[in-house]
């Protein structure tokens, strides 16, 4: 068939039916193409075209520079717009002029699969997605108030969380899977394995067991924005591999550059508890308002308080105030809010203490609780080496 032509006014083709191709050309040689389709009353009832000035019953008022853009109307018999396709903005409208509009998928026998609604389950103007399973009863549901509801009505609702790895279409295990059934969370490996675990029905939380040891590395804030600036040791670590808890610490040497170094660490399969500082050390109240310096000999008073020893020979001495020089303690006793002035006193391990060297040929750097203290009239509070026919004497 050949080709039949349509003119304008000026001779100009305007509308071309190709008989060979199956193809109507509306438009060109100065003129926007559109295609309008009417009722029986004559109102218009589906428009495609580049612009909408066409439209009547009432037309559409376009900008003052319209784009010759696809347009696609659909109206309803009162020739109020329903659904618009518009090329320009690349939007699908549905709805609008007085009606909330869905968007309904079926399958091959009629059964409603999925609907996007305008008008939602719960208010009006509500948007909604609901999903619908082969008995049409609803399995997820998404509204614009920010709840998802996957499961219910018979069935549980789960999350899964696929590799970039797994081939479309095809099962494949999840890297993370959310269960409905028991609100429990899965986390799995590269191999495919359940390495975190958290379960409220238990109130557990498992990290590890499989093929892969379970581990909590923490780090102190500030770090962690680049992978590079982590230190070699997190500051906290539990390792389910070996039955460790180690807790860290930051030190500095010499030259100002910091490091950390373990303080604390409990190993389960040797049974041993490491305590970085020297001793064991119990607080008692302190009878004096002024704070006591560390490494001070102290004595007992008539309260029961601890006291500056100020007497030589003295047999209430308790013992040394804990935490002079690098000797800090690593273990404190019966520490307790008081509204007295409490301190510890070193009980077992090593501290250093105050000394006078003025009574003896050498300087004692370092004594140790098993070591008797002589306190000074000429220093208070201050050691000095024991003279050995006074040692039955001093406690």
């Amino acid at each position: 068939m050949p080709k039949q032509e349509v003119k304008n006014n000026a001779n100009q083709v305007t509308i071309t039916l190709d008989g060979d191709t199956a193809d109507i050309f509306a438009g060109s040689n100065g003129q926007i193409g559109s295609v309008i389709l009417r009722n029986v009353e004559g109102k218009d009832i589906i428009f495609v075209g580049g612009l909408p000035k066409l439209l009547s019953n009432p037309a559409p008022q376009p900008p003052t520079a319209f784009p010759a853009n696809g347009l696609i109307l659909l109206k309803e018999s009162m020739g109020k717009i329903r659904i618009q396709l518009d090329a320009a903005s690349g939007d699908v409208l549905i709805g609008g002029n007085g009606t909330d509009g869905d968007l309904i998928l079926k399958d091959k026998d009629g059964n409603e699969k999925m609907r996007l609604s305008g008008t939602g389950l719960e208010k009006i103007h509500n948007g909604s997605i609901l999903l619908t399973d082969e008995a049409g009863e609803q399995r997820v549901y998404v509204n614009s108030s920010g709840r998802l509801a996957l499961g219910g009505n018979g069935a549980d609702g789960a999350i899964l969380i696929l590799p970039d790895s797994s081939p479309a279409g095809q099962a494949a295990k999840p890297t993370i899977k959310l269960s409905g059934d028991k609100g429990q969370i899965w986390l799995y490996n590269q191999n495919g394995k359940d390495s975190i675990v958290l379960d409220p029905l238990f109130a557990n939380l498992r990290l590890g067991g499989r093929d892969k040891g379970g581990d909590i590395a923490l780090y102190p804030s500030g770090f962690g924005f680049n992978p590079n600036d982590l230190p070699a040791k997190p500051f906290v670590q539990l390792d389910g591999n070996n039955g460790v808890i180690v807790l860290r610490k930051k030190v500095a040497d010499q030259n100002g550059f910091w490091g950390i170094e373990d303080s604390i660490v409990l190993n389960g399969i040797e049974g041993d508890i490491f305590l970085g500082n020297a001793d064991c050390a119990e607080e008692f109240d302190i009878s004096e308002l002024d704070q006591i310096e560390p490494g001070t000999v102290m004595v007992l008073d008539q309260d029961g308080k601890l006291e500056q020893s100020r007497d030589a020979y003295d047999k209430k001495v308790a013992g040394v105030i804990s935490g002079a020089g690098d000797y800090k303690p690593g273990i404190v006793l019966d520490k307790k809010p008081s509204q007295n002035n409490r301190m510890p006193v070193a009980l077992v391990g090593k501290v250093y203490c105050k000394a006078d060297k003025e009574y003896s040929t050498y300087v004692v750097k370092r004594a140790t609780l098993r070591s008797q203290y002589k306190v000074t009239q000429q220093q208070e509070a201050h050691a000095w080496p024991r003279e050995r026919s006074r040692i039955d004497d001093t406690v």
